[in-house]
């Protein structure tokens, strides 16, 4: 038993280190950049195809 907690306990140190937490930092970061970035490209796209109807309202 006072192994597993000693194991334990190394665990739980190494998830509430400063790097684990800066992974941990990194990873919501990169998954928040990708978001954005798909988020972007939806936008661009729909203003394309908003243009692109406005331009059709015009011509009829």
């Amino acid at each position: 038993m006072v192994g597993r907690r000693g194991h334990r306990g190394s665990q739980q140190a190494r998830q509430d280190s400063p790097h684990h937490e800066r992974d941990l930092r990194d990873i919501v970061m990169d998954d928040l950049r990708r978001q954005v970035q798909e988020l972007q490209w939806c936008l661009e796209h729909y203003e394309l195809l908003e243009h692109d109807d406005r331009r059709h309202e015009t011509e009829n």
